[in-house]
């Protein structure tokens, strides 16, 4: 692999490690979260496989999102991210065309947090929770 793609393969993983760590310390799950996080991660198991075809763009977009969009709004960050970094191993070990190697399975566990952690950025911003606010 060329220095700048070996780079970027680190980059993602210390910095998916790194922010796993940070959000799992600082946004423990609450035991009544416990039961939830199991049912999420049941749902994101099955559904990883469920893919769709969006037209104009090459690949496909697993189903697997909607239960950590959900995971997300109604529990934790933490519980969000464990759900969408156990449906992105199923993902690579259950579902994959083709056997998996190491670093692939490293760089897409290391690449899942950011987005989780944008996505539930955005989802808990204060301008989209009153968004249906009509008392102005």
């Amino acid at each position: 692999m060329p220095l700048r793609a070996s780079a970027y393969w680190l980059l993602v993983v210390v910095t998916g490690v790194f922010w796993t760590i940070f959000s799992l310390k600082n946004c423990p799950i609450q035991h009544q979260d416990v039961m939830w996080l199991i049912v999420y991660v049941v749902a994101a198991v099955c559904s990883s496989k469920l893919k769709i075809r969006l037209p104009g763009i090459f690949g496909t977009l697993s189903i697997n999102y909607v239960v950590v969009i959900f995971a997300l709004l109604r529990s934790s960050i933490s519980v969000g991210l464990i759900v969408a970094l156990v449906s992105t191993l199923s993902q690579c070990f259950m579902h994959a065309n083709s056997r998996v190697q190491w670093f692939q399975v490293i760089f897409s566990a290391g690449g899942i947090p950011l987005p989780v952690l944008a996505s539930a950025f955005v989802l808990r911003s204060p301008y989209l929770l009153h968004t249906d606010d009509h008392s102005h």
